[in-house]
């Protein structure tokens, strides 16, 4: 027998299921019977050891042996084709009763048989370092036990039918643990989750997501409660601070972001916007001891934690902040829409026509959020490349909301996302010359991306809008990539014959790196920075990148980094997310695409000697 273990995304076993095999055995009696064992998927998630039959069905007992081997090596009572080893009672030609039964690769079990099957209490001890014990029913784990892995987990608890399933405890090797309800092997119901440093979660769970009412504890104290999905609370919650402050109100990614009140530990007390944890826009400070001037209300718009004067500054220096009067505030923002069409019209005049007979690229890219200006340089390195090592020069339109370059770069809106892709239509070949749209942002798990711009209120973009755009620009030929969590989400409404979907994560999946003073984002520096770097096809390209984006998640894990993560929330969710779960970029389309996107992208790049010049 040989052990069958294979390892998913989480570095948990995955599960196989192994069809019981009937095998005959001889007895060392010299009579052939028959032995049934089944030996099926043997943990939660799941350890299958598969017979492995090399041998005839029928095999001769080995030649009754001296007593002097006797002594030193015991005749075993019955001997698998393959070398198997039985040491115990047969009834009927059936193990039953304690036994012992020895592989040739190292694996052991001893304990009890019942026709044949493992059954009662029972020790499993496998040469790769796996170990089980405990109850047996019918040749699977089922009773309470303990199992540890060769990596170093270790679940003890309750399991029924070779899954852990019941009440138990799961201490992961790198320090983590899972207390509560399991289901086929996965936590399933209210669990508790401590982080090796002592931060905790207490709450829902089911398929390794955090869901439902649950409540968080950071390692300074900080309390996060309300309803969370994907590990992260999105809407209405409560935060408790180890200082003493106490928020109510809207939270995203687990910060107070939207409107709420805080309530500080002296007695102040703000009601109003907030944005990344900050007091941001218009808002009433009450005071709960009076000012210098004797005021108990202040109301005024705020900036990053800031009160702003009468002229929009912070403590007499200047900001970009909208002015304190709504009528000035409004007067800014109407400047920066009315120049839109000015600087669409310019971009669009600037397109240059395709080159007959050839295979053009065009490209469209999107940096969605102004919040955070990683997507303004990712989107910025991203053209550069395009157009010094693939051609495009002259063929690349950016929309780019951003905290800078307002006046030079038109917006990214759904309004401008649309008329853009029109008028690329306009110019380009639609049923020839192929568009990459690359739109980097932030997402959120019902597949929205985030368009986002200060002072200014955007419509996000959903994966089913996107779809229609694309569709009814009658644009044919698409790579459409998308880095931002849950970005998976977008490839049910962009996926068709002629586009190559390209995503940084899956459906169900947050992506890293989106911190505000970071270049680019853990895919966008690994697809375009890293592996386009290099002279090879597309989707070569994205096997290279998906390896990186593993392993520096892996790597960021280990050192117990997760200052960059794209869902900015709580550390402990951050924490979870890198232990627990992998972003696992996606990539969809059909066969004859991907080799004709292959083709044609081997064609535009120009030998980096060149480019580089």
């Amino acid at each position: 027998m040989s052990s069958c273990v294979a390892l998913d995304h989480e570095g948990v076993p995955a599960m196989h299921v192994s069809d019981s095999k009937e095998m005959r055995f001889a007895a060392n009696h010299g009579g052939s019977m028959p032995w049934t064992t089944a030996l099926r998927k043997l943990s939660w998630v799941a350890l299958v050891c598969a017979v492995q039959a090399t041998a005839p069905a029928y095999a001769q007992a080995p030649a009754q042996p001296s007593v002097a081997s006797t002594a030193a090596s015991p005749a075993p009572d019955a001997m698998s084709p393959n070398g198997g080893a039985y040491y115990g009672p047969l009834r009927n030609g059936l193990m039953h009763g304690q036994g012992r039964l020895l592989w040739r690769n190292g694996d052991v079990y001893e304990g009890g048989f019942v026709d044949g099957l493992w059954s009662g209490h029972g020790v499993l001890r496998m040469a790769n370092g796996t170990y089980y014990e405990g109850q047996f029913v019918d040749g699977d784990f089922s009773g309470q036990g303990q199992l540890q892995y060769a990596d170093g987990d270790v679940y003890k608890g309750a399991f029924s039918q070779g899954e852990a399933h019941g009440q138990g405890r799961l201490t992961r090797a790198g320090g983590s643990i899972v207390i509560g309800t399991f289901e086929k092997g996965e936590p399933a119901g209210d669990v508790t989750v401590i982080a090796p440093d002592g931060q905790r979660y207490e709450g829902h769970m089911r398929h390794w997501d955090l869901t439902g009412p649950g409540r968080m504890v950071d390692a300074d104290g900080t309390v996060v409660e309300g309803v969370f999905s994907g590990f992260t609370i999105e809407g209405k919650g409560h935060v408790t601070y180890a200082d003493g402050r106490q928020y109510r109100g809207d939270l995203v990614y687990s910060t107070p972001h939207g409107h709420g009140v805080m309530l500080f530990s002296n007695g102040d007390e703000y009601k109003g916007m907030f944005e990344h944890g900050l007091m941001h826009g218009a808002g009433v400070m009450r005071w709960a001891v009076a000012q210098a001037d004797g005021r108990r209300v202040t109301r005024g718009q705020w900036q990053e934690g800031e009160l702003l004067d009468a002229q929009g500054r912070v403590h007499g220096q200047e900001t970009d902040a909208a002015p304190d009067t709504p009528a000035q505030w409004q007067a800014n923002v109407d400047t920066v829409l009315y120049n839109q069409n000015t600087l669409l019209a310019k971009a669009y005049a600037a397109l240059q026509p395709p080159t007959p007979g050839q295979t053009n690229l065009y490209a469209l890219l999107v940096a969605g959020d102004g919040g955070q200006e990683v997507f303004r340089r990712e989107v910025q390195y991203v053209a550069q490349l395009l157009a010094e090592r693939f051609g495009a020069q002259g063929r690349i339109l950016s929309l780019i909301n951003s905290r800078t370059g307002v006046s030079t770069t038109p917006l990214a809106t759904q309004e401008s996302l649309s008329r853009s892709l029109h008028a690329l239509a306009r110019v380009m070949d639609p049923e020839r010359d192929v568009l990459l749209l690359f739109l980097t942002s932030h997402g959120s798990a019902d597949h929205q991306l985030s368009l986002q711009m200060k002072g200014i209120q955007l419509r996000n973009l959903p994966a089913k809008t996107l779809g229609a755009m694309l569709k009814d620009s009658g644009i044919r030929n698409k790579i459409v990539v998308v880095s931002a969590c849950y970005s998976g989400g977008f490839i049910p409404e962009l996926a068709d014959s002629r586009t190559l979907v390209v995503t940084a994560a899956r459906a169900d999946r947050t992506s890293f790196g989106c911190a505000d003073e970071n270049d680019f984002t853990y895919f966008g520096r690994a697809l375009f920075k890293e592996s386009m770097a290099q002279t090879q096809a597309l989707t070569a390209a994205f096997a290279q990148a998906q390896s990186l984006v593993k392993q520096w998640e892996l790597d960021m894990a280990d050192a117990g980094d997760a200052d960059n993560t794209a869902d900015g929330g709580a550390a402990l969710a951050r924490r979870l997310t890198m232990q627990l779960r992998q972003s696992e970029p996606q990539i969809s389309g059909t066969p004859a695409f991907r080799e004709w996107i292959d083709q044609q992208w081997l064609q535009w790049q120009r030998p980096l000697a060149q480019s580089e010049q």
